[in-house]
């Protein structure tokens, strides 16, 4: 048993324990009753997730959606076969499209489709 509570954080429906032990909210479990008694007594628990976790979290879904968009949409449209049948206005249309994506990580704002 836990006598001495050094982290606490906010874990899912419960509470992660000094790193190690997951705490449901079950009234009698005596990990959380002493949890309970901690925040009574002015503590607060870590979020579950840092603002730094987050971010990194948005930016990898980001930019697995940028890539996804790259490798399905602009790939597509730069197949030998497909390029040679754009006019010239569609190629830069694919082209600006593209280079729209590379640098969709200056702002986090995907363009919009791409409309040939």
């Amino acid at each position: 048993m836990i006598e001495q509570i050094e982290t606490v954080k906010i874990q899912g429906n419960g509470y992660l324990l000094n790193g190690i032990i997951g705490v449901p909210k079950a009234d009698g479990n005596k990990e959380y009753e002493l949890i309970k008694q901690w925040i009574s007594e002015g503590n607060t628990p870590e979020p579950e997730f840092t603002e730094e976790e987050i971010r990194t979290k948005f930016e990898n879904e980001f930019r697995q959606n940028r890539d996804n968009l790259l490798s399905t949409v602009v790939d597509h449209y730069q197949k030998p076969l497909v390029w040679e049948s754009l006019t010239t206005e569609q190629q830069d249309k694919v082209r600006v499209y593209r280079q729209a994506l590379l640098d969709s990580t200056n702002n986090w704002i995907l363009p919009g489709e791409l409309v040939l």
